[in-house]
């Protein structure tokens, strides 16, 4: 199973169940899902210049456990908060060592197919 975000050759984001892959206008990046500490969103300064609402959020930074940080560009709404409730559950998972795998149950599996 994978889920992805396509907006052009140079912009997309997929994850399956062993890597978060994606391209933000350059190089491509694959991140081991045990990698992945967190996923979060910027409500720092800069949301206070240009305050929006919770539907308007689309930028999600990825946290890796060496530190390492990486903005993904999502479609705004559902499908953003969609995405970041699964990279969340990523990161939950990951926590439990590197022998935890991701599992989707069946009934909620049947519910992402396009």
């Amino acid at each position: 199973m994978a889920i992805a975000s396509f907006t052009s050759q140079k912009e997309w984001v997929l994850l399956t169940s062993a890597r978060l892959l994606f391209a933000q206008n350059g190089p491509v990046h694959s991140i081991d899902l045990h990698d992945i500490r967190d996923a979060t969103v910027d409500l720092g300064p800069s949301m206070l210049r240009r305050p929006r609402s919770k539907r308007e959020l689309r930028e999600l930074i990825i946290e890796t456990r060496s530190g390492d940080t990486y903005e993904l560009d999502l479609e705004p709404g559902k499908p953003f908060f969609g995405f970041w409730n699964v990279m969340k559950l990523v990161a939950a998972s990951s926590s439990n060592g590197p022998s935890a795998h991701l599992h989707v149950p069946q009934h909620m599996s049947n519910r992402c197919q396009a």
